[in-house]
């Protein structure tokens, strides 16, 4: 998380969303074949006890305001060119509710193109770091030695937008719209205007093509992309994940660290208090038989099963004392409606069996 402390993990009520007629948000072949997110847990994997684990309350997110989620719309060439915008107090101006994710009057939509500009003042996300350091301290600002630069056309960026587009209506705010020429707008603390503009406290293009790590420089604090790893309908329904999954984690057991495939952490890490480094992999060890566990849901069976070949990797801060798996914003599946006390106890189950994977870096 960015500016102030996330919502709450969920670990109650989960509603399902509807995001109308804006283009159906279905996954891709994301990412290279020896990406983190498509490599099955090494068979020489070793292991490690996260004592921790086991105070966080598991959960997962929803189109309910105030819970994370990642909205993934496919824009084709017929969908309107529009002008991508930076304002730095989207966030504020969205968590205070002045300002809102759509809808808002010509008056506010008004005040928000006034303090909007064409051109971002950064290359890269300015709530990631790769220092501990806290407060106003110049130097608790230090990237990576190497990632992908955000470099706009003269002019600043415009990107194909469906009409009816939603950001992820809590304070976050993401948003991701693949091009019809294969890249990733992300943007962060996005609005988007009655024109279609969209007016974001971050934003960049990214490669679901490439790697997936934080070289990719992604709109997560890790500077992971922000669609990488999430749980997709269609794959809910099909019972099937074949990738690592995203999680978010609690600040209490973060420590101000970061391992591949993430490049950086939280710039204001004040409430860090652990040892979990961004970017850890956790997995269900292969001597786990999950044949022995009585599974309530398909989905939980799935994730389970996704758990134990690919593994989980941290990609941001969550709320106070959960594990969460973030979804894509228009979830449908049943067992993902209202709160779901079967989903509750499946994911309880993989959470105490989750074990650390020492990293191996590249592969």
């Amino acid at each position: 998380m960015r500016p102030s402390s996330r919502m709450a993990s969920v670990s109650a009520m989960v509603l399902t969303a509807w995001l109308g007629f804006a283009g159906a948000a279905v996954a891709g072949d994301w990412f290279t074949e020896d990406s983190p997110w498509n490599s099955e847990v090494p068979k020489d994997a070793v292991f490690f006890d996260l004592p921790e684990l086991d105070t966080l309350v598991v959960g997962w997110t929803s189109g309910k305001d105030g819970y994370p989620n990642v909205p993934v719309y496919h824009a084709t060439e017929e969908d309107p060119v529009q002008p991508v915008l930076y304002n730095f107090d989207t966030w504020l101006n969205v968590y205070e509710e002045r300002w809102a994710r759509v809808g808002n009057p010509r008056s506010v939509e008004l005040a928000i193109l006034e303090g909007a500009t064409s051109s971002l003042p950064y290359e890269t996300n300015f709530y990631s770091t790769t220092v501990g350091r806290i407060g106003d301290d110049p130097q608790a600002w230090v990237l990576p030695p190497d990632f992908d630069p955000i470099s706009l056309p003269p002019g600043g960026l415009t990107a194909h937008i469906p009409p009816g587009v939603t950001p992820s209506p809590d304070s976050d705010g993401h948003l991701v719209v693949f091009q019809p020429d294969g890249k990733a707008l992300e943007a962060y603390s996005a609005i988007v205007l009655s024109s279609g503009e969209v007016v974001a406290m971050m934003f960049g293009l990214t490669d679901p093509t490439g790697d997936g790590t934080g070289w990719q420089n992604g709109r997560r604090a890790s500077m992971i992309p922000s669609y990488a790893g999430i749980l997709m309908d269609h794959e809910l329904k099909a019972g099937s994940i074949g990738h690592a999954m995203a999680i978010l984690i609690a600040p209490e057991v973060l420590g101000p660290s970061h391992v591949w495939p993430a490049f950086a952490f939280d710039r204001n890490p004040y409430d860090y208090q652990g040892r979990i480094a961004m970017g850890t992999h956790l997995a269900i060890p292969p001597d786990v038989d999950l044949a022995e566990f009585t599974w309530n849901t398909a989905s939980g069976r799935a994730i389970a099963e996704a758990a134990q070949s690919y593994g989980l990797y941290v990609v941001d801060r969550g709320g106070s004392g959960g594990l969460t798996f973030i979804t894509e914003l228009d979830i449908t599946h049943p067992e993902w409606g209202d709160w779901n006390e079967d989903l509750h106890y499946d994911l309880y189950m993989i959470l105490k069996e989750l074990k650390g994977v020492l990293p191996q870096g590249p592969r």
